[in-house]
């Protein structure tokens, strides 16, 4: 059994047997600045952390060392090269690690587990369907021996899905498969771009951008953007039935990805608040 005390800046994990009268161990006393989540699999505890690190990154414990108080330094295991670490799901036999960039869009990266729950190879889906980039959502995985991990895709020109990642023969399929053609709507005279625009101070903002193909790009057309940018939270990308209907009419609708969200990550959000708040 695993205990996790939380705030927006830092966390702890107490973790005890589920049998017999057993203490809490702690797994690292709390630090300011720095968070960490647990996942177990047999004999191995699977951690999510920015321990030394701007971003979330995996890493891994042995459930023995908690167990028995012996202070022992997280290993790193994983490392995103571009992009961060947003969630984790643990399975008898693999573990799947949701991370996100701007540019990628939304990537799984999948880990075999050995016999005693560590990670072994791992390889990268890009979920990015039909070249246009979705918004994942974990779904309630509760079914530890699964072969496939669920979860969600859509964008604002897709209705939200049920899809599943099939670990064997790593291939994804929809739970009602004739939805996949939805996917197709962006090349039936619409589309999902990214650009970018220079803050006064020279830094880059992500833009996403969603309009018909064959608009004239002449600065007459009306425009609709959203902005946010607070409590490290992400302007999804959702599909909205208003949104079809001013895309229709020739609207261009715009997301302004601004500091003080998470779309680039933990920094993103360090660089839009309190002080820094002008950014945003």
């Amino acid at each position: 059994v695993a205990i996790t005390c939380s705030s927006k800046t830092t966390s702890e994990v107490r973790v005890m047997k589920s049998r017999g009268n057993s203490e809490l161990h702690l797994v690292r006393p709390r630090e300011a600045g720095v968070e960490y989540y647990v996942e177990f699999c047999k004999e191995t505890l699977h951690i999510v952390t920015n321990l030394n690190a701007s971003e979330f990154y995996l890493a891994s414990l042995p459930l023995t060392s908690v167990l028995s108080n012996a202070e022992e330094d997280f290993k790193v295991e994983y490392v995103p090269s571009e992009g961060f670490v947003v969630d984790i799901d643990v399975f008898s036999k693999f573990l799947v690690l949701y991370e996100k960039s701007f540019q990628l869009g939304s990537v799984l990266r999948v880990f075999s587990l050995k016999r005693n729950g560590a990670v072994g190879e791992s390889w990268s889906e890009d979920i990015s369907l039909k070249g246009s980039k979705v918004e994942l959502d974990p779904s309630p995985n509760k079914n530890f021996n699964s072969e496939f991990v669920e979860f969600s895709l859509s964008n604002v020109l897709t209705r939200q899905r049920k899809a599943r990642y099939h670990f064997r023969d790593k291939s994804t399929s929809f739970l009602n498969e004739s939805v996949a053609a939805d996917f197709s709507y962006e090349n039936n005279g619409f589309i999902c771009r990214s650009e970018t625009a220079v803050a006064k101070d020279g830094t880059s903002i992500p833009i996403t951008l969603a309009h018909k193909r064959s608009i004239e790009k002449n600065g007459s057309n009306p425009l609709m953007m959203f902005g946010y940018g607070a409590y490290g939270r992400p302007l999804k990308l959702e599909h909205c039935p208003e949104y079809t209907a001013m895309l229709k009419r020739g609207w261009v609708l715009a997301w302004a990805h601004v500091r003080g969200g998470n779309e680039l990550g933990k920094h993103w959000h360090e660089e839009g608040k309190l002080l820094k708040k002008v950014s945003t």
